[in-house]
């Protein structure tokens, strides 16, 4: 079920292209797993890790 997914390790793999901030990003995709629209699995590394993939809900 995997489509499509952003892995962040400190920023570096998911950094935004100028348009928002990380923090704005992190905001939104923690608001899209609230409303159902990502799944968020986060791996107790150090760093630490989380993917973000989208469920099979539209958006309406």
């Amino acid at each position: 079920m995997p489509q499509s997914y952003i892995a962040s390790r400190t920023g570096r793999s998911c950094r935004p292209s100028g348009r928002i901030s990380v923090h704005t990003l992190i905001n939104r995709l923690r608001l899209f797993e609230q409303r159902g629209i990502v799944t968020r699995t986060a791996f107790a590394e150090i760093p630490p890790r989380e993917i973000y993939e989208l469920t099979r809900q539209r958006i309406p």
